[in-house]
């Protein structure tokens, strides 16, 4: 993927096609000079960052691989969704929101975090849905998207009509919600939400970059992917099965991850919002500490 100029936005792509730990950017180059989610390529973000004063940086929301160059651009005003807010104050909230909870489980998120560059900021502006950021000629539209993250933002650009979709990134992984208050029936809600919108042009924070034209079908699949999810659990319960028993069938990633023990941690709570869905349309049932399908 090349650099793109959409009038005054310009399109970073992000190492290894953007996969983690890297993210598409945005650089605004416009009479404020802006960079959305600065994850993406450092060599690139250090050349605009020498023609370039950067006045704000933007983050979508509060993962490492959206904030891990914020680093790189110590004097400018970090913008931030209001609901993440604490996340980029202090570490301890960072861990809260996650569910890393307890020594054990902080002391290996921040031994993780060193290579993302976390620092705690003071915060310049929080951004709630329906704001307009302005940058000059180009203003961005914020859109509230829930369920990856509580404070999901993704951004559209009427002039242009330009929407970022940030980490409702139609990949061919599907949707991740694999936090502490992630929800599964909101990111299903938020991505009927962005198919409302009239863009015409998409760019997502991973792998697919720029998509020019209807993503209705590009977004079927990608929830399709929670049916999927779903019905491995459903099969995978025709008997009764602990949440261990469930979690070391790797039924949400479909293989073992590294670092594990990390990916573990999102594979239990992907899994806890399966459950919960199912249980709601009466699909599973709690027996004990285990689960079955009815």
């Amino acid at each position: 993927m090349e650099e793109t100029r959409f009038g005054n936005i310009v399109f970073i792509p992000g190492l290894n096609k953007a996969r983690y730990p890297y993210c598409n950017s945005l650089f605004i180059d416009d009479e404020v000079k802006a960079v959305i989610d600065p994850a993406s390529n450092p060599d690139l973000l250090l050349n605009i960052k020498k023609t370039s004063s950067i006045d704000v940086i933007i983050n979508s929301h509060y993962h490492e691989d959206h904030f891990a160059f914020n680093y790189l651009f110590p004097a400018a005003a970090l913008w931030v969704p209001e609901l993440e807010a604490p996340c980029f104050k202090s570490i301890q909230s960072l861990f809260e929101y996650w569910g890393a909870v307890g020594p054990s489980l902080e002391n290996e998120f921040q031994t993780y975090l060193k290579s993302f560059h976390y620092e705690e900021r003071v915060i310049a502006r929080e951004f709630r849905d329906g704001d307009v950021l302005e940058f000059g000629k180009t203003k961005l539209e914020v859109i509230s998207t829930p369920g990856h993250t509580p404070g999901h933002s993704c951004f559209y650009c009427p002039e242009q009509k330009l929407l970022f979709t940030a980490d409702l990134d139609m990949t061919s992984f599907g949707p991740w919600y694999g936090d502490k208050y992630s929800d599964l029936l909101q990111t299903i809600q938020s991505v009927h939400k962005l198919l409302a919108i009239p863009a015409e042009v998409y760019i997502t924070s991973h792998d697919m970059g720029i998509i020019n034209g209807s993503i209705k079908e590009t977004a079927e699949a990608y929830l399709a992917k929670i049916a999927e999810r779903e019905n491995r659990v459903l099969n995978f319960l025709e008997k009764e099965r602990s949440i261990p028993e469930m979690v070391s069938k790797w039924l949400i990633y479909k293989r073992p991850m590294e670092p594990q023990h990390l990916f573990i941690f999102a594979e239990e709570k992907m899994l806890r919002s399966h459950l919960a869905y199912s249980m709601q349309k009466g699909q599973i049932k709690q027996v004990g500490d285990k689960y079955v399908a009815v």
